[in-house]
């Protein structure tokens, strides 16, 4: 999708990396934290889906895009791309277009990164302020669980 290689690109030219997410387990590593786990979750964009639940999380996460999308752009599109308001509102049009378009099957990574502070290990303790446990999202449609302490990924 043009969309989301501008987000992308406008992002990195302002310093801000849109897909940071994929670094969490690894900083969390390396920041001392054990028993680091991630989950990734793909969410359907759009009401393609042939699944009921999958159909309604799709249409959510497309109505919540749907609806933010000129916030999301014109900061990155106008001031590091260098994109006027108008060209923008102009090729958003496009974008609404092709996020209704139920030919195009497109997924929207969530993921889901948590670990344990390497004091609370020593202690025995569990610290709040640090998810244990994640439940499975009845939302979700599949995941794939990344465990970084047995498969030595960091």
């Amino acid at each position: 999708m043009k969309w989301s290689d501008y987000m992308m690109e406008g992002s990195r030219r302002v310093g801000c990396n849109l897909d940071s997410s994929r670094h969490f387990a690894k900083q969390l590593t390396e920041a001392g934290f054990t028993n680091v786990h991630e989950t990734i979750y793909k969410w359907p964009w759009g009401s393609w889906p042939k699944g009921a639940k999958e159909k309604l999380l799709g249409r959510w996460v497309r109505e919540n895009f749907q609806d933010g999308i000129q916030g999301f752009s014109m900061a990155f599109f106008s001031r590091a791309l260098g994109w006027s308001k108008e060209a923008v509102e102009v090729f958003l049009i496009d974008v609404r277009k092709d996020m209704r378009d139920k030919k195009k099957h497109v997924y929207l990574p969530i993921r889901v990164v948590y670990g344990q502070k390497p004091d609370d290990v020593q202690h025995g303790q569990a610290n709040p302020d640090v998810a244990h446990h994640v439940e499975a999202d009845h939302t979700q449609t599949e995941h794939t669980p990344v465990d970084h302490t047995q498969s030595g990924q960091a």
